[in-house]
Parts: C-alpha cells; structure tokens; sequence
C-alpha cells in the first residue's frame, strides 16, 4: 500500500471541457517549479494505480459567475502572471484533464506516461505567462 490516494474513483463525474475553454495555471512556471508540483502530487495521489503526475489548473467553465475565466481569475488576484491555454492546445500536445477536486479545479496530465511528466515540454506548451488583469497585492509571481 502507498499511502497515496487513489483519484480513479474520485473525479467529478462531467464531460471534457470544450476545446476552446480556457485553462488557468497561476504563476510564473519553471522546470524547477513544475518538478516540485508534480513529485507533491504524485507522493499524494494515484491514478489507475500509478503515481498521478500532474499539475493543478483551472478552467473557465462558465459565461459567468466564480466557475467564468473572470471569476477564476479573481480568485488568482494574487498572481501578477498567470498561464493562460485553450483545452485544445491542451488536447494537442496529448496531455489529459482530469475532473479532480472541486469545480472548476482539475489535474493537467500526461496519459501516455503516467509515471512521468516531461517538464520542459510541459513548459513549453504552458506558454508564456500572461498579465492577470485582477491582480491586486501579494504574490509577484
């Protein structure tokens, strides 16, 4: 036994999100940040019985109201710089979401590896962080 939870049985049970939903990483990402995300989250949980490897985002779900890019945003209003990327950009690159925690939270993974997450390719499809436009104070990243 790991001690890990399992998430298999645990995912909220809804569809996909669309591919031109928006999805939400807070913070300015680096290799080194993302390795100290992933290894916390695979020392908590599993997936299909393997370590979950992944990173925790967010989706734009709804035209308003705390689930709307706007509202996930402004829960973020201690972030300067945020991650912003379609599902479809997403869904490209071959990574999965999965429905974890409570909406509009999910788990960003590969489904290919699953007991490893390429870094820097990862990086590289986060893209560039973007201004988060209700940023107030606290956070620099």
């Amino acid at each position: 036994m790991s001690g890990r939870i399992e998430q298999s049985g645990r995912l909220r049970n809804e569809p996909t999100p669309d591919n031109a939903i928006v999805v939400v990483r807070g913070g300015r990402d680096s290799v080194e940040k993302l390795a100290k995300h992933v290894a916390r989250a695979a020392a908590l949980w599993d997936y299909n019985g393997q370590p979950l490897h992944g990173i925790s985002v967010f989706c734009g779900l709804d035209d308003e109201g705390p689930d709307s890019l706007n509202g996930v945003l402004f829960a973020m209003r201690t972030y300067r710089q945020v991650h912003l990327i379609s599902v479809g950009e997403i869904d490209r690159a071959g990574y999965e979401l999965l429905a974890t925690g409570q909406r509009p939270h999910f788990t960003l993974h590969d489904p290919h590896k699953p007991s490893t997450l390429e870094l820097q390719a990862l990086l590289d499809v986060l893209g560039e962080p973007q201004r988060n436009p209700f940023f107030t104070t606290g956070r620099t990243s």
